[in-house]
Parts: structure tokens; C-alpha cells; sequence
């Protein structure tokens, strides 16, 4: 089988196939089992696309389908299919051009399409991989790794929402990883139902909300993989178009100019009650929330400190950021002519050579981050400007080690290389500018949370992981953290070392990633 030359037919067919056409192609497929059939055409804007449709020999009678960019030799593969599915064949190549679903099925309604052969020949392609690539999965295993379906493709050209339609038309079960320049996200299908996701950002909802603005990434589907957490139960209706809500906030919120580090402001500092809850009913916003924020804005606060003291997910905050916005409660906050922060002076010249000199004393040169001495000193620091208030810090000790055992920590003593220069840079994208990350005693890590309650700490403790096991220069690492916090344990720092330390003890003896100190214990 292996050696088998595999011969391929060529058409050139009008426009693009309808479903009448892809289930005659279908059943030519089935009655020439040893035939690949290549069907390509062009658009009204001269860009050429090619479908491509084998049998598969299995004995359910699937189809090996593949959609190209463009044809003949120049072809870029955009994504290959194996289903028994046409309808979800014709809907995949209609959104994959760019066509409204609905309005193109009407149009193809009556359309009959007329086939011309242009040619017949003789390919050398091996036929036991999926795209003739000898290290590829051979044919006669597809039925054990891919019971219906298997997929893989590009957000550029299949729009996510379209992506994930897909696979809820095909009643499908199984795995989509999605990796984007934003991260990577694997999310768990039952029946073609959303019930899981994690990824770099997170779990659950939160997480899958965050693809549906993607528009660049490499996806893939693997129909064998499933997992037992059930973190998502909305329908999977209500997630794009919560997700797609989401983005159009997101993008008014970025067109006003308004990032993590905007200071707001109140445009009406004596607005009534009564009239504030107008101006956000009509915002259809979530009117406690929406309260919330709004008597913590004080021409002062960055956004992202806002949001950091409410504890409030991507999800929520930018719709009730926009509706404040929109309703003009608030405004982007703009210094006013005599405010104290508006004087203008001659800058002070410093001492640049003096400040490089004193911060090579407080890091390592082959990491870049605080010793395990400066560690104690910022974190005795940020514990004294805690005195007599109840605002919140947390503490996170944590190992990273590969897989004979070895910690990161150690080779990164010895040796900056290159995958351990990639794990600091995940931590210090992932933790917040706030935040404080450093060597701790002879292998082990340590980051400083200032304002984050123990359960938030633990979040993003969970979203360091994934992040760290989701990228391929860092394969083999896995980390598991401690966490500890003041006031909720303690207001001294050495008992608050000391129950972090017992946290990843935990966690190594109970083979978890993540455990927060309970003094229950």
C-alpha cells in the first residue's frame, strides 16, 4: 500500500461547488476508490481555490476532504476534513471564502453546475498520510485516532465563530487546541457542545470567550481526546454572542484610547442616584457593578487598578466600563489647567550609571531577576506599607522542574539558556506590573502580589502553568505553587514565608499544581 502510485483527476469546475456538486463528488469518490479528485475554480477577484476528495478506505465510507488556496503546485493547504458530513463540507468552504451562509445556500439553490475534466494524471504522493508527508498518520489508522472527524486550519481564512459552529453543526466530540499570537487554548466538545477550556489566560467561560476575537492562529481538532471537567455550561448561541459583544466593546473601548493604565473620570461629579440608574438602564449593564466602579473612579486610579480592587473578569468589566462610557457617566480623565500635576519644571537630570550600578546589586546577571536578599527586603517593604489596613498581599513560592527532576532554578544558576530565559519571560507577561518576581533561597521562585486576595493569586498561579506547558520551548517543565497571603494568615513576614513554603509542600505530596494555606491543616 504504501508504494502504491496514486492517481489524481483534475476539474476545473465554474464557480464554487454548491451541495449538489459536493455530493456528486462525494459519490464519485466512493465508486473510484483509488481516485484523489481535485476540483479547483476561480472568484470574480481571480483567486483560485481547490477542493480535494478521497476515499478513505474505512468501512463507515469516510471522505478524506482538503481545502487549498489557490491550485496546482503553488497550492496552500487551508484545512483538511474527514466526515460523511457534505453539509458540513459545503458550510466550511463557503465560510472559509468569506460568504454569508444562509444567503449562499439560497443562491445555490438554483444553481446547476457543470463539471469540465481538464485532465487526468499519474502523482507519485504516497497515499498513506494525510497530506503526503511520509511522517504522517497512515490511512488504515485514521478510523483508531479519528472515529468521525478530524480538522485543522487557519483563523486567517475560517473565521472562530465560524470554527466553532462547525463543529456544533457536525455534532462532534473532542478537542479544539487553538494556538494565536495571544496564547494557546484547548477547548473540550461533547456532542458538539463547549463543556471545558483552558489556556494561557485561564479556565472555564472566561477562557473561551477570549478566542472569539481571534482572527489569526492555527487550530486543531482531535476527536479522541476528552476530558471530565465540565466548567462551561452555555449554550454555545449564547457564547458567541456573548463573545462577540465582548469584542465590540473591547474595540470601542481601544478606539477611545483607553487601556489598563487610563486614569477615568466622573463627567458629572453631583450626579443624582436616579439619574445615574437611568443612564445605565438604558445600557442594559449590570447596575451594581456598574455602581461599584463608578464611585471608585477618582481622577487618580488607572483602570486596571479598578479592576484589580473589584476582582472583576475581562467579561465583565469591559461591558460595564463601555456603558459607563457610553451613557457618559464617565470620561477619560484629562488634567485641567492648574491641577498640581500639570506644573511644569525643568526635569532633574539623573544619575543613570549610579541607578544601573545599584540595580545589578539587588539581580543576577544570567537571569535578570532579584535576588533571593532583595526579595526579602521589597517584600518587608510592601508589608510595612500594609500596617494597620486590611489591604491584601499575596505571597507565591513555586518550582518549575523538567523532567529528570531538576529544577530551573539550578540551571538557570548555571546556565541563562535559552528555554529558561523563555519560563521568566511567560511569568513576567502573565504577573501583574505590580508584582514583584524573584530568585528564592538556592532553586525555588517567588513572586510578590501586592492588593491580590490568596484566590486570585491562585488564578493566575494556574494561568502560569498553562501558559508555561502550552509552549513547545519549554516541553518537559512543570511547576507547582505555594500560596500564602496577609491579613487572611498573617501579618508577620516570616510566618507568612513559612506557610507558603507548607502551601507547595502540599501540593508536591498531593500531586497538585496550585494550594493556598489553610491553617486547618
Amino acid at each position: 500500500m504504501f508504494g502504491k502510485r496514486e492517481q489524481v483527476k483534475l476539474q476545473r469546475i465554474l464557480t464554487r461547488p454548491t451541495e449538489v456538486d459536493i455530493k456528486q463528488f462525494a459519490d464519485a469518490a466512493r465508486k473510484d476508490r483509488n481516485i484523489k479528485f481535485n476540483y479547483f475554480w476561480t472568484r470574480a477577484d481571480n483567486q483560485d481555490f481547490m477542493l480535494s476528495v478521497k476515499y478513505a478506505e474505512t468501512t463507515e465510507g469516510i471522505l478524506i476532504w482538503r481545502f487549498y488556496l489557490g491550485s496546482g503546485s503553488k497550492a496552500t493547504e487551508l484545512w483538511f476534513h474527514l466526515t460523511t458530513n457534505l453539509q458540513q463540507i459545503y458550510a466550511m468552504i463557503v465560510n472559509s471564502m468569506g460568504e454569508d451562509l444562509a444567503k449562499a445556500t439560497r443562491r445555490d439553490a438554483s444553481v446547476t453546475m457543470k463539471v469540465q475534466v481538464i485532465s487526468e494524471q499519474q502523482n507519485e504522493t504516497p497515499e498513506h498520510t494525510f497530506d503526503g508527508k511520509v511522517n504522517k498518520v497512515p490511512i488504515n489508522e485514521l478510523q483508531k485516532l479519528y472515529q468521525d472527524v478530524a480538522l485543522n486550519g487557519e483563523l486567517a481564512v475560517v473565521h472562530t465563530t465560524n470554527l466553532l459552529q462547525s463543529l456544533q453543526m457536525g455534532n462532534v466530540s473532542g478537542r479544539l487546541k487553538i494556538q494565536g499570537i495571544k496564547g494557546t487554548v484547548e477547548i473540550f466538545f461533547e456532542n458538539g457542545a463547549p463543556v471545558h477550556a483552558r489556556g494561557t489566560n485561564g479556565e472555564g467561560l472566561e477562557c473561551l470567550l477570549q478566542v472569539i476575537g481571534w482572527s489569526e492562529g492555527k487550530f486543531q481538532f482531535e476527536s479522541q481526546l476528552k476530558t471530565d471537567t465540565k466548567s462551561i455550561q452555555m449554550p454555545l448561541s449564547a457564547v458567541i454572542m456573548h463573545g462577540t459583544h465582548l469584542v465590540d466593546n473591547t474595540n470601542y473601548l481601544l478606539a477611545l484610547g483607553i487601556r489598563n493604565d487610563t486614569v477615568l473620570t466622573r463627567k458629572n461629579p453631583k450626579l443624582a442616584e436616579a439619574e445615574f440608574e437611568q443612564m445605565i438602564t438604558k445600557e442594559s449593564a449590570d447596575m451594581a457593578l456598574s455602581k461599584s466602579l463608578y464611585m471608585l473612579v477618582d481622577d487618580r486610579r488607572s483602570l486596571s487598578e479598578l479592576i484589580t480592587t473589584l476582582q472583576l473578569p475581562r467579561s465583565k468589566w469591559v461591558h460595564v466600563v463601555a456603558a459607563l462610557v457610553r451613557s457618559g457617566a464617565i470620561a477619560v480623565y484629562q488634567p485641567r489647567e492648574g491641577d498640581r500635576s500639570t506644573t511644569i519644571v525643568a526635569a532633574k537630570q539623573l544619575d543613570s550609571i549610579t541607578m544601573d550600578l545599584f540595580a545589578r546589586g539587588l539581580t543576577k546577571v544570567d537571569s535578570g531577576l532579584f535576588t533571593y536578599g532583595a526579595f526579602l527586603f521589597l517584600l518587608q517593604h510592601d508589608l510595612a506599607l500594609r500596617e494597620g489596613t486590611d489591604r491584601p498581599l499575596s505571597l507565591v513560592i513555586f518550582e518549575v522542574q523538567n523532567s529528570r527532576g531538576n529544577t530551573t532554578g539550578a540551571l538557570i544558576a548555571k546556565n541563562a539558556a535559552a528555554p529558561n530565559r523563555e519560563l521568566i519571560k511567560h511569568i513576567n507577561a502573565l504577573k501583574p506590573a505590580s508584582g514583584t518576581l524573584a530568585h528564592y533561597e538556592r532553586t525555588d521562585f517567588a513572586i510578590i502580589l501586592p492588593d491580590l486576595k490568596p484566590a486570585v493569586a491562585a488564578a493566575l498561579c494556574e494561568s502560569m502553568r498553562a501558559s508555561i506547558l502550552a509552549d513547545p520551548t519549554l516541553r518537559g517543565l512543570d511547576s507547582i505553587y505555594g500560596v500564602s497571603s496577609v491579613p487572611k494568615d498573617t501579618n508577620e513576614m516570616p510566618v507568612l514565608l513559612a506557610a507558603a513554603e507548607v502551601a507547595k509542600k502540599q501540593a508536591r505530596n498531593h500531586a497538585k499544581q496550585v494550594v493556598i494555606y489553610n491553617q486547618n491543616w
